[in-house]
């Protein structure tokens, strides 16, 4: 685009009194000073040009709230940038800047700064006054340190230093309370910095491709992580600390030196993404590791790997929601009945799903099978019936009076459970027969079981 016919652009814009005014990727060398006289306009983005400067006029557009002008040539900016007391996001990624303007610091309104992928080797100091800033992307620079004033933005809830010189991480962003989502990928951290261990609130951690070589104990503390990423460092174990974070969805140790991963990394039942390539894994093996998350949360949990014989076998039960929190009472328990009263061990595990539960038993073949599906018919069938039947219950051993005594009392405990529960929702015992005897039926039609897959998204038991 020529100047002629950006000034037309200009001229128009200023007699129509426009608010927002893109020219985004108009080969652009220079921004003529009359961009000065669009006193109403309140978002410009003017991003992918070949600008070298802006004009000083730039600060007479008092009523701007955006400005982008990423993915230009920026060697310099006005100080009059300063006077946009109204701008509450500015992005200048992707530019050639070395230095910024001290009056940087007066944008009292800025909510969003980005100055990635530019020159900077330190952060101006004028940033510690932009009290309202939320979000901070200074990745893609020459930093090799962070200032103490940084851990002043207490409203910051996204930080982005990825991909600069950084060896470590000033003790003062642990005052960063609110801070959500940190990414610090592709430094040369040379260990885990403790002072995010401060940060409760944070979400998602992104400390890939750095030289980490443990991490603390202390990281239990970050009880609402979702996503942890350390893909690319040097761990060599992961404390069972980790077993704290339990809102964890996805965590990434690819590309580490981990040979036994701790037994408490079943206790993440939100799991749903585990990168565990390029480790040097003995327990569990490698090979069952990279099998499925199902297979490797049954081996944390059971100590029972599915490549070694072992299959699971699922039933998927549709259930009204009343129902299908009795049910899930019920399977919670039965693992312990069994190893009880039948004298067998039964692993089995109960996943929520949308309609209803999915029953996911291991078992190494089909007598083994076709005996737990049997147990578990009778124990459903038992909690539905009356409270008498208790004293005909059959145990497989001879046990102490006392140990009778307490699952007698916890499976009336059962009774009592399923009983007020449909009650209190107007419903009959014959609510929860009709259910069982579904159940019964679908164990026995179902012992000529399918193939039978631990390709499973969902490890372990669901937690409603």
């Amino acid at each position: 685009m020529n100047r002629d016919e950006l000034l037309l652009i200009i001229e128009k814009a200023r007699d129509s009194e426009i608010t927002s005014l893109t020219l985004f990727n108009k080969d652009i060398e220079d921004l003529p000073p009359e961009i000065g006289t669009l006193i109403h306009l309140e978002h410009l983005d003017i991003s992918d040009n070949q600008l070298t400067t802006l004009p000083p006029q730039i600060g007479n557009l008092k009523a701007l709230r955006t400005l982008n002008v990423e993915y230009n040539e920026l060697v310099s900016i006005p100080a009059q940038l300063g006077q946009l007391s109204l701008l509450e996001e500015l992005d200048l990624g992707r530019n050639q800047l070395s230095n910024l303007p001290t009056e940087l610091g007066e944008l009292q309104s800025l909510k969003r700064l980005s100055l990635r992928a530019n020159q900077l080797s330190v952060i101006p100091n004028n940033i510690k006054h932009l009290s309202k800033l939320l979000e901070l992307d200074i990745s893609e620079n020459k930093l090799n340190r962070l200032p103490a004033f940084l851990g002043g933005l207490k409203k910051l809830t996204t930080l982005n230093i990825s991909e600069n010189q950084l060896v470590t991480l000033p003790a003062s962003i642990a005052n960063l309370s609110a801070l959500q989502n940190l990414d610090a990928s592709y430094n040369t951290l040379k260990s885990f910095p403790t002072a995010l261990c401060y940060l409760a609130q944070l979400s998602i951690l992104d400390l890939a491709r750095n030289k980490i070589a443990y991490l603390p104990a202390e990281i239990e503390n970050l009880g609402e992580l979702r996503s942890f990423y350390l893909r690319g460092n040097i761990l060599q174990e992961l404390p069972k600390e980790i077993g704290q974070l339990t809102n964890l969805r996805s965590l990434d140790i690819a590309y580490n030196k981990i040979s036994v991963l701790p037994k408490e990394l079943a206790n993440l039942y939100s799991i749903r993404e585990l990168d565990l390539e390029d480790n040097l894994l003995e327990q569990p093996p490698q090979k069952l590791a990279e099998k499925s998350l199902y297979a490797l949360m049954i081996y944390l949990m059971h100590d029972v790997n599915v490549i070694d014989n072992q299959q699971i076998y699922r039933l998927s039960l549709a259930l009204p929601p009343v129902i299908r929190v009795l049910f899930k009472q019920c399977f919670d328990y039965f693992s312990t009945y069994s190893s009880i009263v039948k004298n067998k061990t039964i692993l089995l595990e109960t996943v929520s799903t949308k309609e209803g539960v999915r029953i996911e038993i291991v078992f190494t073949n089909a007598m083994d099978l076709e005996e737990t599906q049997i147990y578990l018919g009778d124990y459903i069938t038992l909690l539905s019936q009356s409270s008498r039947t208790l004293i005909h219950l059959d145990f497989e051993t001879e046990l102490p009076a006392e140990e009778v005594a307490q699952i007698l009392q916890y499976l009336q405990y059962l009774k009592k459970f399923i009983g007020n529960s449909l009650r209190s929702q107007g419903l009959s015992r014959a609510e929860f027969v009709v259910q069982a005897d579904k159940l019964c039926n679908l164990l026995m039609v179902d012992v000529e079981h399918p193939e039978v897959q631990v390709n499973n998204p969902n490890p372990g038991p669901a937690s409603s």
